[in-house]
């Protein structure tokens, strides 16, 4: 399971921009408690589906 901090290493952004990637619909994300955990393989498969797409404008 990944991190915020995970996240933003991956992605190489901010902690507002990994947020706002949160909130996009359909992003592989779970809260529990208070902190939020993205599955690695659910991660690569939104990627592989969102390729080429504008995400966070």
């Amino acid at each position: 399971m990944l991190t915020i901090k995970d996240l933003q290493t991956i992605f190489n952004c901010g902690k507002r921009q990994t947020y706002e990637l949160l909130r996009v619909p359909g992003f592989p994300a779970m809260k529990l408690g208070g902190k939020y955990l993205i599955s690695a393989k659910a991660l690569d498969s939104w990627i592989q589906k969102n390729t080429g797409k504008t995400i966070i404008k």
